[in-house]
């Protein structure tokens, strides 16, 4: 194995930017993959300070200083020409498994990359840096990081649900991210592993010692109304039901960790409801969904990207997501809930026979915030109120069509009430289409105030719309009378009477058709019959007449 060559020491778990030896040096960095934020690489970029480097043997150890020679992983021996000289050692790791490395790679130069899996790797211990080759998975980096760590964990996944469904088979473990931040990660330990919401924040490890598994209970408590750490179910309508390769919180401290700490001294049993959940990622392979916090009191989560490019990186954006939400306290108003909401103090409703209006109140007025199917409006009246809200009323138009009984999916007019709830400031409504982007606001006008205008107008839209029970031309006649000062000359379709029975069609018999046998049969049965007589009478013709006369 080169005994004429130098050694080369790379060690996976070096937590130094720069370590090295006798005639080289390796500078350490960690990166997120592109595209792929399951998988961070960690880069071991090495200079060789005399030679080109065909003189070192490359010995790669999965721990952080040397324990022993012989516990190296692989060795990428004798490079024998410069083409073959290893410039970089990358090691992949998933984030849900941070200290096992599932991808090493050999960079030689430019577009000479050799993606190796380690497995293969271990078993051989150590070959010619010639033979690298054989163990290359390919150039696709993505593909091989996802196949890689399918065979390495089975692919276990766990379900997320929000009910009633009990966790079990899931293991949990902290990690740093500076002294102020850190990251609680959720795994599955068996094939049928499941996580209840409950558990996000609230779980439970009943640990006794350290050599037992940190698996989290079944039987979480929901957040309590006082508790800082809180989601409201309807901001994990688009993740409950799916299934992951693992569940990451991130959390902020109010204070950094002692100094003399490292960032990774993090005991599971640390009080974290004290802490500050700012960010919820489910994760299965190369594909990431992301809920961030944006207000101080839980009520509004948003689906966005949340990508950074190193440690670093990382530090800064949740240094700055924290303190964006300890300094924002917001009403949130979730225009599709009927019943009671994290964040609102009290929820009515008003029935009328055209519409239902559901009134939103606040303990306080604040800035605040209209969620339709978990987003805001991108643009119109709607996007970015500044008006100190307490109260919202929101209006659905009650009718009947082939998808819906009983109320129109979408809203077709809010209002909004500052000071105590009592001062009308801003009325939007649709304009017959889909999107709360293309609402548009009403106006007082005239010298009539917004107040007696929208009086006005709820009380025109009672009056006409209750003579007709089809969607489509309410939304219409509604929009009409919102815009207009008149009512629409088309009139309503009749609503349906009593359905008729379909008209029975008496059916006629058809004639019956001769039967031709029996004509056939009684025709040549005459024919016979007459011959025969023929026959006879000539018989008879002959013994009275020809025998007389001979």
């Amino acid at each position: 194995m080169g005994g004429r060559q130098s050694y080369l020491y790379i060690f996976l778990k070096n937590k130094k930017e720069e370590y090295g030896g006798d005639g080289y040096s390796v500078k350490r960095s960690v990166q997120l993959v592109p595209n792929c934020r399951n998988f961070e690489v960690v880069n071991h970029k090495i200079t060789y300070k005399d030679g080109n480097g065909v003189n070192f043997d490359i010995y790669i150890y999965d721990t952080e200083e040397m324990v022993s020679k012989a516990s190296y992983i692989f060795g990428y021996c004798s490079p024998g020409v410069e083409s073959h000289v290893a410039k970089e050692v990358r090691a992949y790791y998933s984030i849900l498994a941070p200290k096992i490395p599932i991808v090493i790679s050999f960079v030689r130069g430019s577009g000479d990359t050799h993606n190796c899996y380690v497995p293969k790797l271990t078993d051989d211990r150590w070959n010619w840096a010639g033979y690298i080759t054989e163990y290359s998975l390919g150039p696709d980096l993505a593909t091989n990081l996802q196949k890689s760590f399918e065979k390495k964990f089975w692919n276990l996944t766990i379900g997320f649900e929000v009910g009633s469904t009990k966790t079990k088979d899931v293991l949990v473990f902290p990690r740093g991210i500076d002294k102020k931040n850190y990251r609680i990660i959720f795994i599955p330990l068996r094939e049928d592993a499941f996580l209840n919401s409950n558990c996000l924040f609230n779980f439970n490890t009943k640990l006794k010692h350290r050599s037992e598994l940190p698996e989290v209970q079944a039987g979480c408590e929901p957040s309590a109304k006082e508790d800082k750490n809180q989601i409201d179910s309807y901001f994990l309508d688009s993740v409950k039901g799916q299934f992951y390769n693992g569940i990451i919180v991130y959390y902020a401290r109010e204070n950094p960790k002692d100094k003399d700490k490292d960032k990774d001294d993090i005991d599971l049993e640390e009080n974290h409801k004290a802490n500050t959940a700012i960010i919820v990622e489910f994760i299965y392979l190369c594909t990431t969904t992301t809920l961030k916090r944006k207000t101080s009191n839980g009520s509004w989560w948003a689906e966005e990207k949340f990508s950074y490019n190193d440690d670093n990186d990382l530090q800064t954006q949740v240094n700055e997501i924290y303190k964006n939400v300890k300094d924002t306290t917001i009403n949130t108003v979730i225009l599709e809930k009927t019943s009671s909401y994290l964040g609102v103090s009290k929820l009515e409703n008003q029935d009328v026979q055209v519409y239902v209006k559901y009134t939103h109140k606040f303990e306080a007025p604040n800035k605040t915030v209209l969620l339709f199917e978990r987003k805001i409006p991108a643009k119109g009246p709607l996007k970015g109120l500044d008006n100190k809200v307490q109260r919202v009323d929101v209006y659905y138009l009650k009718a009947k069509d082939a998808k819906n009984e009983g109320k129109d999916p979408k809203p077709f007019l809010i209002s909004l009430y500052e000071d105590d709830g009592s001062k009308l400031s801003k009325v939007c409504h649709f304009d017959n289409k889909d999107k709360l982007d293309e609402w548009v606001e009403l106006k007082g006008d005239n010298g009539e105030t917004l107040d007696k205008k929208l009086e006005r107008k709820l009380e025109k839209i009672k009056t006409n719309g209750s003579c007709t029970f089809e969607l489509r031309w309410l939304r219409t006649l509604v929009c009409h009378i919102l815009t207009t000062e008149e009512a629409p000359h088309e009139k309503p379709p009749k609503p349906p009477g009593p359905e008729e029975r379909p008209e029975v069609i008496q059916q006629v018999p058809p004639p019956i058709p001769p039967n031709w046998l029996l004509i056939i049969g009684s025709s040549v049965g005459a024919f016979l019959f007459l011959c025969l007589l023929a026959i006879g009478y000539g018989i008879y013709w002959y013994n009275t007449t020809i025998k007389l006369l001979t």
